[in-house]
């Protein structure tokens, strides 16, 4: 989720696609053409694709979802949610899906600019005054990390897997950014998930009541994605899945478990920059909508994907949304990680088709997403 603890998964999934031509970010797609789901052989070979990833890897439990043309093509789920009760992952299982948390808060915030009650190059200063160079920072260099606040983020993930039953506020959070020197506004893009805990509190001042409950109204319930669920605010489904292994500290940390996923500290200290969460349809779903052109006004869309140069094996990052570069290929994205999954969602614009993959454990994400890809698009 973190930017140290997700970094492999950034590079891993910018070059998830090959074979798929660029895009032109100026339009939204048009309404899209009926589109049948996978077929017997279809679902057979794509989950076959799935445990073969699983097993190779050794992971708890895969789940991956593909939507195609803003339409449900297939979804799955390999191995276990749980090892404790034997409770199988399904494509329904719900999984904490860490930083494309990003992609909701700023798809949320562009809804909330649509309607008027805040605007990206509002001044940070608006919400919250004190803020070192609150006057110079936008929401929309939060929104796409170029606001040059501190980042400590090695010592804030530390000190929350110390005390894992802890449950943080986003104060305690920004701690740790006031902690290191800002850099000028607007200067250099880097990664830092405080830019989206200071969004969030942007979003509940504009709003006056918490993000999840703007999130559920103008995100969730409209796209019916009733799994998905931010936390501490809301808590997750009971048959979340559990993570397992990592470093002691962090084992003994998932080992806590609770009704927060993967475990408190974790799924409150990072809040609106990586604390959600969804299964994998859900996070296809909103993906599709988002990218595609049905969830935003045009304007909206393309202030989404009004791309900066970016590093950390991005090519681009808009408004919680990342470009990777293969060759003239071309995907958006944004990866998740944390302690005991890796998640990601990709949208190739070029043919209309989001892929969500959520693992319990070590996989090749490039890979099982390309696998998923080019199979799907054999048998459109």
């Amino acid at each position: 989720m973190v930017r140290v603890r997700c970094v492999l998964v950034v590079v891993v999934v910018a070059v998830a696609v090959a074979s798929c031509g660029g895009a032109d970010t100026d339009e939204p797609a048009k309404s899209p053409a009926p589109q049948k789901g996978a077929d017997a052989a279809t679902s057979r070979k794509l989950q076959e694709v799935l445990d073969f990833q699983r097993e190779s890897y050794g992971a708890t439990g895969i789940a991956a979802a593909i939507v195609i043309g803003g339409r449900p093509f297939w979804s799955g789920g390999s191995g276990l949610a749980n090892r404790e009760t034997e409770a199988p992952v399904t494509a329904d299982t719900p999984f904490p899906i860490f930083s494309i948390t990003k992609m909701f808060v700023a798809a949320l915030a562009l809804k909330l600019a649509e309607q008027g009650r805040l605007k990206l190059d509002d001044p940070l200063s608006r919400a919250l005054p004190d803020w070192p160079n609150a006057d110079r920072i936008t929401l929309r260099m939060l929104l796409n990390q170029t606001s040059g606040i501190g980042n400590n983020q090695r010592r804030l993930e530390r000190d929350s897997d110390a005390r894992p039953r802890k449950m943080w506020t986003p104060e305690e959070t920004l701690r740790y950014a006031r902690r290191e020197p800002p850099a000028t506004p607007g200067e250099r893009w880097e990664y830092n998930n405080a830019n989206y805990v200071l969004a969030g509190l942007v979003i509940e001042q504009a709003t006056g009541r918490p993000v999840a409950e703007a999130l559920r109204e103008l995100i969730l319930d409209p796209l019916e994605l009733h799994d998905a669920v931010l936390q501490p605010q809301e808590r997750p489904p009971r048959d979340t899945a559990h993570g397992y292994g990592g470093p002691p500290r962090i084992a003994r940390a998932l080992r806590i478990g609770g009704r927060y996923a993967p475990y408190p500290s974790e799924a409150s200290a990072f809040w609106t920059g990586g604390s959600m969460v969804a299964s994998a349809p859900s996070v296809a779903r909103f993906g599709d909508a988002l990218l595609r052109g049905e969830l935003l006004s045009p304007d909206s869309r393309r202030q989404l994907l009004r791309f900066v140069p970016a590093s950390e094996g991005f090519v681009g990052y808009g408004l919680g949304v990342a470009k990777g570069q293969t060759g003239v290929d071309e995907v958006w994205f944004h990866p998740g990680g944390g302690p005991g999954f890796i998640t990601s969602v990709a949208h190739v614009p070029a043919k209309e088709i989001t892929v969500a993959v959520l693992s319990g454990g070590d996989a090749d994400l490039r890979l099982l997403t390309t696998s998923l890809t080019e199979a799907a698009l054999e048998a459109d």
